[in-house]
């Protein structure tokens, strides 16, 4: 996770808002990935992220306020994969590459998304970046 924490910091990622699944796991993430952000996001525990289908993500995707410009999701597996899957109809051929519709423990997938949140539609995003710890050399 510290590999993925100096990516975020390196590339100035910075959301306005996060919404972190209430598991242990994804709280130590979350608390893990603080010290990246030269200033602190807006946090949403959010209890629907847990064992979540794609399709629930997604309408939580659609609930952001006009406000938040920039999103970022602490959840599970197989659901944030799906929703990357079914959110990138484009993307950085590299990005695309390495996503290949897997995201292992600890991946950081940023998409870009146009328009309000509650238009998001499914095959309109574009996967600008796509890491995992071991694609920055780190093994976690």
């Amino acid at each position: 996770m510290a590999s993925i924490a100096a990516f975020v910091a390196s590339r100035g990622l910075a959301p306005d808002l996060a919404l972190v699944s209430p598991s242990l796991r994804t709280r130590e993430t979350w608390g893990l990935l603080l010290p990246a952000f030269t200033a602190v996001p807006a946090l949403r525990i959010e209890p629907r992220l847990y064992a979540s289908s794609a399709d629930r993500i997604l309408y939580l995707v659609r609930e952001t306020g006009a406000e938040i410009a920039s999103l970022l999701l602490v959840g599970h597996n197989p659901g944030l994969e799906e929703l990357a899957h079914m959110l990138s109809g484009a993307g950085q051929t590299d990005a695309l590459i390495r996503f290949g519709g897997s995201m292992p423990t600890a991946s950081l997938a940023v998409i870009d998304l146009t328009g309000d949140w509650p238009a998001v539609e499914t095959r309109t995003g574009r996967l600008e970046m796509f890491v995992t710890p071991k694609s920055l050399g780190a093994d976690s």
